[in-house]
């Protein structure tokens, strides 16, 4: 990283830091990972996370695979739209 952008980070307070790897523990799947992200404190918006008023982010979340064998070689893209 350029000297003139970890000042620009500085100025403005950005973090630099590289956040730690998270590992979605074995026995749960992709959406139960999140659900209890929401139940531990992980906010979204401002409030708590839940997939209970998010019926399409829900389907979007089971299809994900849960192990790496089932994963290998797939591709999965995701374009938010508003």
């Amino acid at each position: 990283m350029a000297a003139a952008e970890i000042e620009l980070r500085r100025r403005h307070k950005v973090s630099i830091e590289v956040p730690p790897v998270v590992v979605i523990p074995v026995d749960m799947s992709f959406t139960q990972w999140r659900e209890k992200l929401g139940e531990d404190g992980m906010k979204v918006d401002g409030g708590p996370f839940t997939l209970k008023n998010r019926p399409a982010m829900r389907f979007l979340y089971d299809l994900i695979p849960t192990n790496p064998p089932d994963a290998f070689n797939k591709t999965l893209v995701l374009q938010k739209c508003a």
